[in-house]
């Protein structure tokens, strides 16, 4: 909820600063007002894996379409600026439309300890490309991605995905 994330839908009142999401913004049942319906709320049931009110794609490894298969995430963001918008370099419509990969690749929802922007690398050793493996420093081997925050806008991505060594890759 700050500044730096362009991409939030400008018809959601809140106030960026202050705004708080709960666990049934997207927890919750697939008829429920967070859902977009009129039905029962709470994380009782929903027709979408992970109790969600609207779907998510979970899976890393299966192509995905922005439009159906992150319902979830455009309740918040808009869907157009995101996948149209090219900041610094990098697209967010590249990756899902050309590379059909999904949000979970790289963010997750409920944040991350080491990284800005819900940045929380997937690690999965199947994942095409072979698994990530380049850090800061250049030392191969190293299982975790990394992502350093140059500031708005701006940073350096250090892994391997899509079959490419990023040591770094600056966006």
């Amino acid at each position: 909820n700050n500044a730096e994330v362009p991409s939030l839908r400008s018809d959601i009142p809140m106030d960026r600063s202050t705004s708080l999401m709960y666990c049934t913004d997207c927890h919750n049942s697939d008829t429920s007002l967070a859902a977009g319906g009129a039905g029962p709320t709470g994380p009782h049931g929903s027709i979408y894996e992970g109790i969600f009110a609207q779907n998510y794609a979970l899976d890393p490894l299966v192509p995905s379409s922005a439009t159906v298969d992150f319902a979830l995430c455009f309740k918040c963001h808009d869907e157009n600026s995101l996948i149209n918008l090219e900041l610094s370099g990098f697209s967010h419509g590249r990756h899902i439309n050309s590379r059909s990969k999904s949000c979970i690749n790289c963010h997750d929802p409920h944040g991350s300890h080491s990284f800005a922007h819900l940045l929380n690398f997937l690690l999965h050793s199947d994942y095409p490309g072979g698994p990530y493996d380049i850090t800061p420093s250049g030392d191969v081997g190293y299982p975790e991605p990394a992502w350093v925050d140059l500031g708005l806008y701006s940073g350096d991505c250090y892994m391997r995905c899509h079959g490419t060594n990023h040591s770094p890759r600056g966006y």
